[in-house]
């Protein structure tokens, strides 16, 4: 499952890094855009999303690549698929023969390459992070896209940043599987980008954030 990873896709990864948005304009954003969401789980994992795309926004116009926001702007059909762009750069993806629907947390064009971005803001417990480098998944999600653009298609997971393992040699055995996951997406040619924060500090900033959203 070789994917496609350009100077170009790893340069605006890198920029993400130096825009996050600050926490208050994210907090004005989800008050104002998801202040009826009564789930804290689905809370935390809305606002993540939202620090990405303000993030990757800002990272292109700084960058001044080719780089293509919302590529798909109004919902289409292409084979037994329908695609519905949705907030903050995400897109669902329906099986007009009544599969589940999938949702693809940010899609942009990299000088002229599509490339999924998959916001998981998860531990090492329940709901383990390794779940986001699942080979079978990413081969489905790319090939769906490849059709739509009938071209190959670039995949990057945003994860904690203390679980950004593909910079160490070695790691405990608590992360492992996660270390391992993580090796095999980039060998394949995907991108790993670190998030604004460690995983606690996050979940304990949108606990606070939650709390005075509701």
């Amino acid at each position: 499952m070789k994917i496609p990873r350009t100077y170009k896709m790893r340069r605006l990864f890198a920029a993400v890094q130096h825009h996050w948005p600050a926490d208050a304009a994210v907090a004005r954003f989800m008050k104002r855009k998801y202040g009826d969401m009564r789930d804290r789980n689905n809370f935390q994992g809305k606002a993540a999303e939202v620090y990405f795309n303000m993030a990757v926004r800002h990272a292109a116009f700084a960058t001044r690549g080719e780089v293509t926001l919302k590529p798909i702007r109004r919902e289409t059909d292409k084979g037994n698929y329908t695609f519905d762009p949705g907030p903050n750069g995400s897109v669902n993806v329906y099986d007009d023969l009544g599969g589940d629907v999938k949702e693809i947390d940010n899609l942009l064009l990299v000088d002229g390459c599509p490339v999924l971005c998959e916001v998981k803001m998860r531990g090492l417990g329940e709901g383990k992070l390794s779940t986001a480098f699942n080979k079978e998944k990413i081969k489905k999600q790319r090939s769906l896209f490849g059709d739509y653009f009938e071209q190959r298609v670039g995949y990057a997971v945003v994860v904690p940043k203390d679980l950004d393992l593909t910079v160490h040699k070695e790691v405990s055995r608590e992360h492992t599987e996660v270390f391992h996951a993580q090796r095999r997406f980039r060998g394949a040619g995907g991108i790993v980008v670190p998030f604004k924060f460690e995983f606690e500090a996050y979940r304990e900033r949108m606990t606070r954030l939650f709390e005075q959203t509701i």
